[in-house]
């Protein structure tokens, strides 16, 4: 089990727990950048990259400031231990292309509680 210690990772750590961001770990897109799965110190993660702008207007250090608002409200100490919430476990920033891990199996997803077959208009990539 990952403890409760938020890291400060690299970005090649990013990389190296998602198998270099491979198409087989790739989860989806959101507003500024790409979610994956991946395996951070034997445990199951999830890892959300910012990324340079595709649709939406990004200056130099926007994704740097929505990262940081997302770890603040992730370690508030009212926040961090609330049953709905993904647990952090480390961060990175690396010029503009800002990193998180969370602990979360890929069993709590909709993703794998679903057969193929009751998909319907549930989009996955």
């Amino acid at each position: 089990m990952v403890s409760n210690v938020i890291a400060c990772v690299k970005y090649k750590d990013l990389e190296e727990c998602t198998n270099g961001f491979s198409k087989e770990n790739f989860i989806g897109k959101f507003q500024f950048g790409k979610v994956y799965r991946g395996m951070f110190l034997d445990e199951e993660v999830i890892v959300k990259i910012w990324e340079g702008p595709t649709i939406y207007k990004v200056y130099p250090g926007d994704n740097d400031s929505r990262m940081s608002d997302e770890v603040a409200l992730l370690k508030h100490e009212t926040l961090k231990s609330h049953p709905n919430l993904v647990k952090l476990i480390g961060h990175c920033r690396k010029d503009e292309k800002p990193g998180i891990i969370y602990h979360l199996k890929s069993l709590d997803t909709v993703h794998n509680l679903l057969d193929k077959e009751q998909r319907r208009n549930i989009k996955f990539h």
